[in-house]
């Protein structure tokens, strides 16, 4: 829903419209292609990883896990940074620390699961 609003302010309100600068608006598409190319990495290991069944499982440590601890999230927070630029919204940069917090919050509920798990590992 909160995104649905930064779409409306750039289609409709135009809250800000120095924020309309064409190089913003580029760094953030830019930065939304990076995310998204991320993401479908991270997922395709993902996919790969659990399709070969629970008791073969262990703690991912290559591909994009092997860069930074929780790639997904990563991937995800880098699409939403890009969202205030691309759309040049005030609202998404109000938004934006709302859903860093968010993600912090299940990433630390995740790292718990992860710990019971795997362990020192």
């Amino acid at each position: 829903m909160l995104e649905l609003v930064v779409v409306l302010d750039y289609a409709h309100w135009h809250l800000v419209p120095a924020l309309e600068a064409r190089s913003l608006q580029v760094a953030g598409l830019i930065l939304m292609i990076v995310g998204l190319g991320w993401t479908l990495w991270t997922d395709q290991r993902l996919t790969r990883h659990f399709s070969q069944g629970l008791e073969s499982r262990r703690l991912m440590t290559d591909g994009p896990f092997g860069v930074v601890r929780h790639p997904r999230y990563l991937g995800a927070l880098v699409t939403k940074l890009a969202y205030p630029l691309v759309f040049a919204s005030i609202l998404g940069w109000v938004i934006l620390p709302l859903w860093v917090i968010l993600v912090l919050r299940r990433i630390r509920r995740e790292e718990t699961h992860v710990r019971k798990i795997f362990g020192g590992d």
